[in-house]
Formats: C-alpha cells, structure tokens, sequence
C-alpha cells in the first residue's frame, strides 16, 4: 500500500532519498512517499491538494499540480517525469495504457515504456473520463462530452 506523509521542510532537505518533484521556489508542502512501510521517495507541491499515487506494473506514478512522476520499485529509481499544460486530476489504467487525467487535457502514456501514444486537449474543463474498450468518453463540467478512439 502507498502512503503519502505530510513532513516538514526540515525534513525534506534532511532526508536522503530521490525526488519525485520539487520547486524550491514555490513548494508549500513536503511530503513522504512510503510503500510497503519504507518510504522511497519525497516530493514538494505548491498546492493544497494532496498528491495521487497509485502501483502499476512494479511502477508508482505519482501526481499533482501541473507534475507527473514515475518511480521504479524494482530499481529504486525515478524513471520519468512529466510537465502538464494543465493541473493533474487523477490517473485511469488499462492493460496497455495510463491515462493522465488533468484539468484540460489526457495524456495517454504506453505502459510498457511510458512514452507518450496520444496527446488531447479539449477547451471545457474535464469533470471525468471512463475508459469504454477502446474508446475513451470525456464528461465535461458543462454537461457535455467527447469520445475519443485509442
């Protein structure tokens, strides 16, 4: 199990271990990422927003803000990271893909070497998506929706 544990900045600059992401200039929040009980990397976020974390594959993905970051359980090491235009929302998974979810747009991300497949961007704000097969189904916040084919 994943757990995200809120630290200090003392704690953060203190501790030996990889970083997800960090912005010296704009972190606010520091945080501890543990899975299984030993705590593997540490992230800082500007936001209010607690970070999504969730295991794909021997993989963490991580997310929050405008940042995405992959993390190798396997190898103890921080395999990608990624800037959005637009603030992270969540993550959906299938057998070949994983979908990052933000605020005006999907980046979809092959699992298998996380190199970007499909890029959309839409204009409305994204309420949520549901993966239906091979068709993606994007609901807006204004009520509307768009499918799209992978």
């Amino acid at each position: 199990m994943i757990k995200i544990i809120p630290i200090t900045k003392h704690d953060f600059y203190h501790s030996q271990m990889p970083i997800a992401f960090h912005d010296e200039e704009c972190a606010r929040h520091y945080y501890h990422l543990s899975y299984k009980n030993r705590v593997i990397l540490k992230l800082s976020v500007q936001s209010e927003i607690q970070p999504v974390a969730i295991i794909v594959n021997d993989i963490i993905a991580i997310g929050c803000d405008q940042l995405v970051a992959f993390f190798s359980i396997k190898n103890n090491e921080l395999m990608r990271t990624l800037l959005s235009s637009s603030f992270f929302y969540n993550f959906e998974v299938t057998d070949a893909y994983i979908f990052i979810v933000c605020e005006i747009e999907v980046i979809v991300l092959s699992l298998n070497n996380l190199h970007e497949r499909y890029h959309f961007e839409f204009i409305d704000y994204i309420d949520h998506v549901k993966l239906n097969g091979n068709k993606l189904s994007i609901y807006f916040m204004n009520g509307s929706s768009e499918d799209v084919s992978i």
